[in-house]
């Protein structure tokens, strides 16, 4: 992204300081008052899009819908998905905005996932507000966030702004960044929030003993973008010696949900709007997360087919927040696995590989667990210990025992796993599905 110009941060940085208190307490609000702000950005989205967007116009004049046929929530079943694909497309072709001012003073971000497909989004300078307000509640879950505390962001590109009039100061380290250079630079930053990708972060802690992970003293260690297991994160809360909680976000529907320190999932629902839908489209608890961005009129993502696999629930939390929770997530809907007829969520698999950790306490550093065969798996492993070959046909024999009955599975041991360009790893991967 590139960075705010001075006008450009003045008028953010005030409009945020303006909304923050609605933000900040609208997650405990009643449904009645969450819903009423999801109605009334919804709608005007709706009429922007079908206003200015040949690509949105087109698509519900097609479905016989219009926006004034969008009366409650419950209406919002009737107005078609989009798919990334699709999403690509009309960018390429100029035809979400009719109007070329829509392009003017915004942000581009881009974002590829695991799909290997690239899409830019733009982000208007007067809806990023929202943004920053939004993550200043993922870095305050513990409600314990100092002004004076440094953000340290060990990600693809820096954000627009450094800093809130001085105060909550971020620093930025790219993830293609030598791993010695970034422990080095973490060492000397000493930042008090950490947020880094799950797998940048466990191979930190292989570089670096127990008494210097605890001498940070973060206060608070934020993943994000790659797939984690609670267990996984409690054991690395224990090696770091603080709080180890998840976000779920994406370029596209921005800041989704986020852990809190009870372990729950809280979605923004004043930033994004879910629906889980299946196969036919019909909303069901659990299926394909679909969603609509809340504050993008500069690249509208309205029900926007992510491609994630979730589950949503309600019920109370000991943290006091009363929104819609994410009870599941579990992974890339294209990287579940098929196995003699049983279909496994990436969720089952990282935690079926993560009992090779915690309950055979094999020496594994990092793994990838891919299916390219109906009845095949190969599992790559980067070993802590220099021996190999009675540990993989151990972790060989585990895994067996693990997946259905009839499952082949290969054991490879390497140096380095695959990663996109920007640094992600995807730890589960069907090749049946690309």
């Amino acid at each position: 992204m590139r960075r705010f110009s001075t006008g450009e941060y003045l008028g953010a940085a005030l409009r945020a300081a303006f909304v923050a208190p609605a933000y900040l307490l609208r997650p405990y609000r009643s449904r009645a008052h969450i819903e009423r702000f999801q109605f009334n950005r919804i709608r005007k989205l709706l009429f922007h899009a079908y206003t200015h967007s040949e690509f949105y116009r087109t698509k519900y004049r097609a479905a016989g819908i219009h926006p004034r046929d969008f009366q409650s929530l419950g209406d919002l079943i009737h107005f078609p998905t989009v798919s990334k694909d699709e999403m690509i497309q009309a960018i390429s072709a100029n035809a979400l905005h009719s109007n070329s001012k829509f392009g003017q003073g915004s942000i581009e971000s881009v974002s590829s996932g695991s799909s290997g497909k690239v899409i830019r989004v733009s982000h208007n300078v007067n809806e990023t507000h929202a943004y920053a307000v939004g993550r200043y509640r993922i870095l305050n879950m513990r409600r314990n966030l100092s002004p004076f505390d440094k953000t340290l962001y060990v990600y693809t590109s820096e954000f627009p702004a450094r800093s809130f009039f001085g105060f909550y100061r971020s620093y930025f380290i790219s993830t293609l960044n030598d791993i010695t250079d970034t422990i080095q630079k973490i060492m000397h930053i000493r930042p008090a929030v950490l947020c880094i990708y799950p797998s940048h972060l466990f191979e930190i802690a292989r570089h670096i003993p127990l008494t210097q992970a605890r001498g940070l003293k973060l206060k608070l260690i934020s993943l994000n973008s790659e797939m984690s297991s609670a267990a996984q994160r409690a054991a690395l809360a224990e090696f770091f010696g603080c709080p180890v909680l998840d976000e779920y976000s994406t370029e596209e529907l921005g800041w989704v949900a986020a852990e809190c320190s009870h372990g729950t999932y809280h979605v923004w629902e004043d930033m994004a709007y879910l629906e889980i839908l299946d196969d036919s489209d019909e909303r069901r608890i659990t299926g394909e997360i679909v969603g609509t961005n809340l504050h993008n009129f500069a690249t509208p993502f309205i029900r926007y087919r992510q491609g994630d696999l979730g589950t949503l629930g309600t019920g109370s939390c000991a943290c006091g927040r009363s929104t819609i929770q994410l009870t599941g997530l579990l992974g890339r809907r294209n990287d579940s696995f098929v196995l003699n007829g049983q279909t496994l969520t990436p969720a089952y698999l990282l935690d079926t590989v993560y009992n090779l950790l915690l309950v055979d306490r094999f020496p594994i550093a990092d793994f990838c667990l891919i299916q390219d065969a109906q009845d095949s798996v190969r599992m790559q492993l980067v070993l802590q210990v220099a021996r190999a070959d009675d540990i993989a046909s151990e972790v060989k024999r585990s895994l067996q025992n693990l997946l259905p009955s009839g499952t082949r599975v290969q054991v490879e041991i390497t140096n380095t796993l695959l990663k996109t360009l920007t640094g992600k790893r995807n730890p589960i991967i069907s090749l049946l599905s690309q």
